[in-house]
Parts: structure tokens; C-alpha cells; sequence
């Protein structure tokens, strides 16, 4: 009898306990969630590198129209979407868009290779080394896109694929 009361102890701890860490994990991760989208309506703070090395900043950014493109070099609708802004690219005028992966360096040198993505003055691409995309812009799903106004405020955040027409439309609305 005794043993019976300590095992149903024992029992509604373990419970409580998994309740209460479900909980936690699910109000972590909407805190997280609310104040990226809260930091997202103004461009954030970031640093990324660029395959040249150099720091990536929104202060180069300044009053320009800026498509931030968070991919992955092994996606197949990240290879897709880039080559359709390639094939697009005079339509992307006063545009800049900046290729953002998390990552190793030499797998984003070779996406920016095999795409000749340097020779577009308007495409920027950078590392994430340090893994802040997530905690900066709320979402590490490619690919991603947010389309800041020349003003820096957020026009338009798309989680997944989109059409280059379609994302020509939300850039210039």
C-alpha cells in the first residue's frame, strides 16, 4: 500500500514536471518569436560576412530597398528562386538583395560561384558563422525573404518560396 502511494507520487511529479517544461519550452519559444517580429518592423541589428571576408552590416544598407534572402546552398527552391533573380535581374534595379546562410564558409563561396552571383552589383552574399539569424529575424526556414523599404521599415516577410513576379509586386508596393 505504501509503495502503491509513493509510485502514484512519483508518478503525478514526473507529470507535473513534463507539463510544466512543455509549457516553459512553448512560452520560450513565443517570447523569442514576438520580439524578433517586434525587432523585425525596423531592420535589425546584424553582422554577417561577406564570402569576401568583410563585415556585412545594415548600415550599408542606408536608404536603399534591401531584400534580405536567407538560403541554403542545398535547397533545391533556394537554387531555383536564385536562378529566376539571375534571369530576372534588370527587373531588380535600385534593389539590393543580400544572400544570407548559416552555412561553412566555403559551401556559400561555392553557391556564390556556381550562380556567378558577383557579378550582379545588386547581390550581396554573406555567412552566418555565428548562427544569430534565428534569434535576429525569428524564423532559420529557407528560404526566407524580408523586403525592408528604403525607409528600413519591414514591407514584407515570406517564409518559404515565392514567385520572382509575385516578389517584384511586394518589393515595389
Amino acid at each position: 500500500m505504501k509503495n502503491k502511494k509513493i509510485l502514484k507520487g512519483v508518478l503525478i511529479t514526473l507529470v507535473l514536471l513534463i507539463v510544466a517544461y512543455v509549457a516553459y519550452s512553448t512560452v520560450r519559444a513565443y517570447t523569442v518569436k514576438a520580439a524578433a517580429e517586434k525587432k523585425l518592423s525596423a531592420l535589425p541589428a546584424f553582422v554577417f560576412r561577406g564570402t569576401d571576408g568583410q563585415a556585412v552590416t545594415p548600415a550599408q544598407y542606408a536608404g536603399e530597398t534591401l531584400v534580405i534572402y536567407y538560403f541554403n546552398s542545398g535547397c533545391d527552391h533556394c537554387e531555383l528562386m536564385t536562378k529566376e533573380i539571375i534571369s530576372r535581374h534588370e527587373a531588380f534595379q535600385g534593389v539590393k538583395l543580400l544572400m544570407v546562410s548559416e552555412e561553412k564558409a566555403a559551401d556559400i563561396a561555392a553557391f556564390a560561384d556556381r550562380y556567378k552571383l558577383a557579378a550582379y552589383d545588386f547581390i550581396r552574399v554573406a555567412g552566418d558563422a555565428d548562427k544569430k539569424f534565428y534569434a535576429t529575424f525569428g524564423t532559420a526556414m529557407v528560404p526566407s525573404m524580408f523586403i525592408y523599404g528604403k525607409d528600413g521599415r519591414l514591407k514584407e516577410k515570406i517564409a518559404g518560396e515565392v514567385s520572382i513576379d509575385k516578389l517584384l509586386v511586394m518589393i515595389r508596393s
